[in-house]
């Protein structure tokens, strides 16, 4: 006997039962499967019985009559626990939930007591449905979970799996949901015993090929009137001593991202993303979300430091848009260098509009920024690095370095990053760029936008050699000034002879006409055409910004700073998500200004 149980619950499902049986047969995680039929008219029963002679791992259970979901999985849990199985999958019998994604419900119940297959997180979603049962399946997960203060996002989703110990703890017979509420009312059981851990997988839900829906008025006012009488229960659910939650295989990494904001923005959009990459990661003990808000980041940023909790810090900006797997790589790259202080991915800009694209060529462009081209697109594979490929905008590091180096210069912005990680690479800590690591971000505007961005930087590196003159930023330095000065100086020899400012000329007509080319092949003769005019205002910005940076100091930080946290993934708590109230540093002052 497997230690898993599939459970179909069935109803004229004649035509669909022949299909799913196999599919579930052969399965590599084998599965016994349960069929739970109540008295099919067209005699879904009886041809349960002859599939069975087929597959030794199905059997039927034969219901007297029609009675409802909820009812005929109550039987069928009841008799999952009789028999002895240790963890309980619940879907439907009309391909609706594909066969092939029960292991990877399985799977998440080895650190959750129960998974629920989510069509609302990413990775997730819904195939060939109709639009008004779209905006229905959307409607009654919002309405339960804001009625009942349910931390899941597809809340009234069919397609789960159980540990038996989480089933054997909630008072089955005491369920009344008769139909579709009872996914409500189960979920709410099981979430109200302590230390429950409920987990989220992203599934794709399949319009039924064959025959028809049992979703009805009646049942849908059924499942609204239900919701409601849970949530004016006048007792508690019952609870049964000696429940013991699921515990997660080893202590896995917990992870802090550190996100500044200026005051009175708005959430960022990755909150959403973090939330759903926590609810789908099972090799994480969750993701903690420190907003920063004040107006010097790297003085938010050491702010939110000293009080996340995680082991690796994960520095974002506020509108940096992470990967469905940039947490998955970042642990994958610390596996792979354990002794590795500080991994960085890029910031792969997006582009829409013209200006847009010229920009994202001309910063991604090796041409023109060198190796700081990796900042801006995923360039080679996993090496050893310095501060010229990683970009704080996507940034993760261990919490003992960050901590041992003393955290970010206050004192700079931008630039901040840049000088850590001298620190680090000083201290002999490893350095690492991870290209499968990238958060997108909106594109500048070329032209002032982007140009004033470029002038902050150029002063911010001035700012840095002021404090720390390391040679990757007398490099820099000598390099962005190395064109303006000998410029100059072709300009003052004019008089007596014209050579140094024909060899210039001739050398920067060279560069422009090889840059145009390289763009124009990857990024089409429009961009390509204006990009030499972009890259030469942009070097003009960065020698400006720097010249400014060194005759005149940045500005003395001044402000608070404001925290919240955010909590999400599966946690000791019950709760999946979960808030603290805003913590004012009245210490933190900052600086205007924003990455």
């Amino acid at each position: 006997m497997s230690k898993s149980l599939v459970l179909l619950p069935t109803y004229n499902e004649r035509a669909s039962l022949p299909r799913v049986v196999p599919r579930l047969a052969a399965l590599e995680a084998e599965v016994d499967v349960l069929v739970l039929d109540d008295a099919s008219p067209d005699g879904t029963g009886m041809l349960a019985e002859e599939l069975s002679t087929d597959f030794p791992r199905l059997s039927v259970l034969h219901r007297k009559c029609k009675e409802g979901l909820g009812r005929a999985y109550v039987h069928g849990f009841q008799e999952a626990l009789r028999r002895g199985y240790g963890r309980v999958v619940t879907m439907d019998a009309d391909l609706s939930h594909a066969p092939e994604d029960v292991p990877r419900l399985l799977e998440a119940l080895e650190e959750a007591d129960l998974a629920v297959g989510s069509r609302l997180i990413a990775g997730g979603g819904v195939e060939d449905w109709p639009l008004p049962r779209r905006l229905l399946s959307r409607a009654g997960s919002l309405y339960a979970r804001s009625l009942l203060g349910l931390p899941v996002r597809d809340a009234t989703s069919g397609f789960r799996a159980y540990r038996a110990e989480a089933l054997q703890a909630i008072e089955l017979d005491s369920i009344r949901s008769r139909g579709f509420a009872f996914q409500v009312e189960i979920l709410r059981r099981v979430l109200d015993l302590d230390g429950a851990r409920v987990s989220e997988v992203p599934v794709l839900f399949r319009n039924r090929r064959r025959g028809k829906s049992k979703l009805t008025l009646g049942i849908i006012h059924e499942a609204a009137v239900e919701v409601l009488r849970l949530r004016f229960r006048e007792t508690p659910l019952p609870r049964r001593e000696g429940f013991k939650a699921a515990e997660p295989r080893c202590e896995p990494p917990s992870v802090g991202v550190i996100i500044p904001l200026r005051p009175g923005a708005p959430e960022p959009r990755s909150l959403e993303t973090l939330e759903s990459i926590a609810c789908r990661r099972h090799g994480i003990h969750g993701i903690e979300v420190i907003l920063a808000r004040g107006e010097c980041p790297s003085r938010q940023r050491n702010a939110a430091a000293r009080e996340a909790s995680g082991d690796l810090f994960l520095f974002l900006d506020d509108d940096s848009e992470p990967s469905a797997d940039l947490i998955d790589a970042y642990l994958e790259a610390f596996r792979r260098e354990p002794d590795a202080a500080a991994i960085g991915g890029p910031a792969v800009y997006s582009a829409t509009g013209f200006r847009e694209r010229l920009s994202a060529a001309i910063l991604s462009e090796p041409l023109v920024t060198g190796r700081s081209a990796a900042r801006f697109s995923p360039r080679g594979s996993p090496r050893a690095s310095d501060e010229r490929e990683l970009i704080l905008c996507n940034l993760a590091l261990r919490r003992s370095a960050f901590e041992a180096a003393g955290g970010f210069d206050e004192a700079l912005y931008p630039n901040e990053e840049n000088l850590l990680l001298d620190r680090l690479r000083d201290r002999g800590e490893k350095i690492r760029y991870e290209p499968s690591a990238a958060v997108t971000r909106p594109a500048p505007r070329a032209g002032a936008e982007l140009l004033a961005k470029v002038f902050r930087y150029g002063r911010g590196r001035a700012a840095q050699a002021r404090r720390r003159l390391s040679a990757s930023t007398a490099a820099r330095v000598s390099a962005a000034l190395a064109v303006p000065l000998f410029l100059v100086a072709a300009l003052a020899a004019l008089p007596w002879t014209p050579l140094p400012l024909l060899a210039l000329g001739a050398l920067l007509l060279s560069y422009h006409i090889a840059l145009a080319v390289r763009i124009s092949t990857r990024r089409g003769p429009r961009v390509g055409l204006a990009a030499p005019l972009l890259a030469t205002g942009i070097h003009l910005a960065y020698a400006a910004g720097i010249l400014w940076g060194l005759l005149k100091r940045l500005p003395e930080p001044r402000g608070e700073v404001t925290l919240s946290r955010r909590a999400f993934g599966v946690l000791s708590s019950p709760a999946i998500k979960s808030s603290i109230p805003e913590r004012r540093s009245s210490h933190v002052q900052g600086q205007d200004g924003r990455r």
